[in-house]
């Protein structure tokens, strides 16, 4: 299972309807599949990927 997120890395604020997602600059924001699609070419934003293998690692590292 992976988790996606993108962030917006030029301008101030974007919307991406008909979705009803608000990108604020250097933030992230936990995004589908779907979205990644859209995203994917937007120099606008930085798309990354989270696999459940990095989530355990974080995980267990804060232990």
């Amino acid at each position: 299972m992976s988790k996606y997120k993108a962030m917006l890395t030029k301008g101030e604020h974007y919307v991406l309807l008909p979705q009803n997602i608000l990108f604020k600059k250097d933030i992230p924001v936990d995004i589908n599949e779907e979205i990644v699609n859209i995203l994917q070419d937007a120099e606008e934003f930085l798309v990354t990927e989270e696999t459940s293998e990095v989530k355990k690692a974080k995980k267990s590292s804060k232990d």
